[in-house]
């Protein structure tokens, strides 16, 4: 697990698109990696969960939005060759 919990939101969001975790996986995961991290630091992390939960939401929805556009592009070309 990435030590750094934004690097970790970014990271976690193709293994939700891809249906290889669930949304509440994540969370999880970046709940225990912001609690760790302010465990370990002299200072207060404050809203590093919350930063690190935006991030992976922004992910996520960039990774279906591109998703989508594959599986559009790709009926687009079936239909054009009439497949």
């Amino acid at each position: 697990m990435n030590p750094n919990p934004f690097a970790l939101a970014r990271e976690l969001a193709r293994p939700v698109a891809d249906g290889l975790l669930t949304p509440q996986e994540a969370k999880a995961a970046l709940l225990v990696s912001a609690i760790d991290r302010e465990r370990h630091t002299k200072w207060p992390t404050g809203g590093g969960f919350d930063l690190s939960l935006f991030l992976f939401r922004q992910r996520l929805r960039q990774e279906r939005l591109q998703r989508s556009i594959a599986a559009m592009h790709a009926r687009w070309e079936a239909k054009r060759h009439g497949r």
